[in-house]
C-alpha cells in the first residue's frame, strides 16, 4: 500500500504542472496573490497605487509641494473550495488486466489535471464575460462576478475613477474584428483614454494581443504580426509596422460559455493588454493537493476495498481593475468573423 500510494502521489502531483493545461496563468496575464493559511476566506485585492506624476514649481526658498497619492478600487474576493475524485474498486485494481491498470495510471494522471483546467476555465470566462458583467456556471450553480470595484462591466464606455470626476472607456466603439485600423485604435485607448486615479493620463504600453481559438483570428493576427510587408499594400516591398509588436496570446477558454461550451458568439472577441499592469486577479488561498489513500485514512474503505484518490483547491478570483485590457466583442466592422 505504502509503495501504491507514492507511485501515485507522483503521478497526480506530475499531472498538477501542466502549462499546456493552464494558459491564463502561464501567460502573466494574472496576478496570484498567495493567501496566508488561517487567515480567513476572504481577501481584499487592491488596485495598483498611484502617484501624481511631475514635479511642481515652486518659489526661491519655497518649500517643496507635497504629491499626492491616491489609493485605487479594492475588490473583496472570496474563496470557493474546489475538489474531484476518483475510487477504484478492489477487484479492478487486483485482477484487472494490464491493459486495465493502464487505465488507472491514466485516470490518476488526469485526475492531476482537474484543478488546474478549472482555474483556467474561470480565468478565462472571467475575461469572456467581461462585457456582461457575470454569469452563472450551469453545473454548480455559483455565480461569479466579473464586474469592476466601480460597478461597471470588466470592458465598459464610462469606468470611474477613485480621486477624479473623470471617466474612461475600455470597451472598443463599434467592435471591430481585428485589422490594421481597429488594432491602431486599440493602441489609442492605451495613449488617450486611460487616466490614473487621480485624473492624470496615463503613461502604458500594451504588449500582448489575445485573441479565441478561431482559426480566422488566428490567421488575421499572424498575418499582421507576422508577415514581413504590410497586409493590406499592394506589393510585397512595404514595410509592415506591425510586425512582431505584440506577443499573440491564444486563450482557448474564453470564447466558453456558462455550461463550459465554446460559444460561436464570442469566438470574434478580442484585446489589448499591458501585462506589466494587469489588475486581473487570482488569490490562492491553498494551493493544489493530493490525498491518496492509506491504511486507517477515509480514502481507504475497508469494507469495500475501495480506494479513492481526491485533488483539492482553494482559490478566488475578480478584476480589482480593467484599465490595462482593451477589450472588443468583434461582433461590429469586421472582415473576419467566425460565420
Amino acid at each position: 500500500m505504502p509503495a501504491y500510494g507514492d507511485l501515485v502521489k507522483r503521478v497526480i502531483a506530475a499531472g498538477m504542472i501542466d502549462p499546456l493545461e493552464n494558459t491564463m496563468l502561464s501567460s502573466g496575464l494574472v496576478r496570484v496573490i498567495p493567501k496566508s493559511m488561517g487567515t480567513g476566506t476572504t481577501e481584499l485585492v487592491q488596485e495598483r497605487t498611484q502617484i501624481e506624476q511631475y514635479a511642481s514649481i515652486s518659489t526661491a526658498g519655497g518649500q517643496a509641494r507635497q504629491k499626492r497619492v491616491q489609493l485605487g478600487w479594492s475588490k473583496q474576493i472570496t474563496a470557493h473550495q474546489y475538489d474531484a475524485a476518483i475510487t477504484i474498486t478492489e477487484q479492478f485494481r487486483l485482477l484487472g488486466n494490464n491493459a486495465q491498470k493502464g487505465l488507472i495510471k491514466e485516470e490518476l494522471f488526469d485526475l492531476g489535471k482537474h484543478i488546474p483546467r478549472r482555474i483556467d476555465l474561470d480565468l478565462s470566462r472571467m475575461v469572456g464575460f467581461g462585457f456582461s458583467g457575470g454569469y452563472t456556471d450551469v453545473e454548480d450553480g455559483v455565480f461569479f462576478d466579473t464586474k469592476t470595484p466601480d460597478g461597471q462591466n470588466a470592458f465598459d464606455i464610462a469606468h470611474q475613477l477613485t480621486g477624479s470626476s473623470i471617466t474612461y472607456r475600455n470597451m472598443m466603439v463599434g467592435n471591430p474584428g481585428i485589422s490594421l485600423a481597429s488594432i491602431a485604435q486599440s493602441a489609442n485607448y492605451f495613449r488617450y483614454q486611460i487616466f490614473s486615479n487621480l485624473g492624470e493620463q496615463m503613461t502604458m504600453e500594451e504588449d500582448t494581443l489575445v485573441i479565441t481559438q478561431n482559426e480566422y483570428q488566428q490567421y488575421t493576427a499572424q498575418m499582421h504580426f507576422l508577415s514581413s510587408a504590410e497586409v493590406s499594400a499592394p506589393n510585397s516591398g512595404v514595410f509592415n509596422p506591425l510586425q512582431r509588436r505584440y506577443k499573440i496570446e491564444t486563450l482557448k477558454r474564453i470564447d466558453f460559455d456558462e455550461s463550459r461550451k465554446a460559444d460561436p458568439r464570442k469566438a470574434n472577441m478580442w484585446f489589448l493588454v499591458s501585462k506589466k499592469n494587469t489588475d486581473l486577479s487570482m488569490v490562492e488561498f491553498y494551493a493544489p493537493r493530493m490525498d491518496n489513500p492509506s491504511q486507517g485514512n477515509a480514502g481507504h474503505d475497508i469494507l469495500t476495498g475501495n480506494y479513492t484518490f481526491v485533488v483539492r483547491a482553494s482559490y478566488g478570483m475578480g478584476w480589482a481593475s480593467s484599465k490595462a485590457w482593451i477589450g472588443s466583442t468583434g461582433t461590429g466592422r469586421n472582415d473576419n468573423l467566425f460565420i
